[in-house]
């Protein structure tokens, strides 16, 4: 992501990944599906991730993520498969995702 290296990129599954989510993912506009797997990722969703407007498949369960979910989402107008649970985000889901007319499929359990 850094650099704007990957903005052409399609698919990214993170496997056994440590890190936290960079407010730089949001570069990665040609991004359809965004997965991860075996992970530690933690931290927040930074709002970026409104910019990522190809994406329609985004699974992130079980990881270590935590804070609430931005607004930003309902610009993922594409997402049609969209799973957060069993990380520790907390709040409401915002009222901006539903925006999201292509979703069928949603998933979030927030503490």
């Amino acid at each position: 992501v850094h650099g704007g290296r990957l903005r052409h990129l399609e698919n990214w599954i993170l496997h056994d990944t440590d890190s936290t989510l960079p407010s730089q993912v949001g570069r990665l506009t040609s991004l359809t599906s965004w997965r991860s797997y075996s992970g530690r990722i933690r931290g927040s969703i930074p709002s970026e991730v409104g910019m990522m407007t190809s994406l329609n498949q985004w699974n992130f369960d079980s990881l270590q993520l935590n804070g609430t979910l931005p607004s930003q989402l309902g610009r993922l107008t594409r997402l049609t498969y969209w799973s957060v649970s069993s990380n520790q985000i907390t709040g409401n889901i915002p009222s901006q995702v539903g925006l999201l007319s292509s979703l069928t499929y949603c998933f979030s359990h927030l503490r």
